[in-house]
């Protein structure tokens, strides 16, 4: 298998920004028949028009509308690497897009913090949260989100963890409940309780019983 030219990854991020191929040309300092010819190249690596005209004016397709920030993510990165490491890194004139893969019940909690100190320290940044119904390391391994928020185990050796919190379940039930007529609630009592199981996956049988 031939490695893909990333040079093409430098044309794409400021084809899809420009949203011209002219704009493009002057931006790379190319001219525009060789714009136009890399946009050839890409579209053949691709498989996708990326560009194409609508009234007097070029428009991106909705597979183009997908790669914008992440083509911008992955060039962001390349740079980074390429450049001195010692910078330092300076919040405020930080401009990238950032996924974060999300639970619901968990995110609620952390959101309004998060995005005020964005606003705050790094007005630049853009935070696009992606619903995950799946547990597991996939999205991040595959480069589709930048962080994930919620109960992570299992995620791999080349994944960094950092706990945010510790939480716990509480029971509520009523007075008249048999779990409430004295005694010690044990796990015993609870199991023979009887339950109603909600799975995403259709399963009859949870922790419990």
């Amino acid at each position: 298998m031939t490695d893909p030219d990333f040079n093409l990854l430098v044309a794409l991020d400021i084809l899809l920004a420009e949203e011209s191929v002219a704009g493009a040309a002057r931006r790379a300092g190319l001219s525009a028949s060789a714009m136009s010819r890399t946009l050839t190249r890409l579209r053949e690596v691709t498989g996708d028009p990326l560009l194409v005209r609508a009234g007097r004016k070029m428009v991106l397709t909705p597979h183009a509308q997908d790669l914008k920030a992440r083509t911008q993510n992955v060039v962001s990165e390349m740079r980074s690497v390429l450049n001195n490491s010692a910078a330092p890194l300076h919040l405020p004139t930080l401009e990238q897009t950032f996924y974060s893969a999300y639970q619901r019940g968990i995110c609620r909690n952390f959101w309004p913090a998060l995005i005020c100190a964005c606003a705050a320290q790094a007005p630049g940044v853009k935070l696009n949260f992606v619903a995950k119904s799946e547990k597991g390391p996939q999205f991040l391994r595959d480069g589709n989100v930048d962080l994930e928020i919620g109960v992570l185990k299992n995620m791999g050796p080349e994944i960094r963890l950092q706990a945010l919190f510790r939480d716990r379940f509480v029971g509520v039930l009523a007075p008249t409940h048999p779990l409430a007529q004295g005694g010690q609630i044990t796990p015993e009592r609870y199991a023979a309780c009887e339950h109603v199981i909600v799975s995403r996956h259709g399963m009859v049988r949870g922790p419990v019983g």
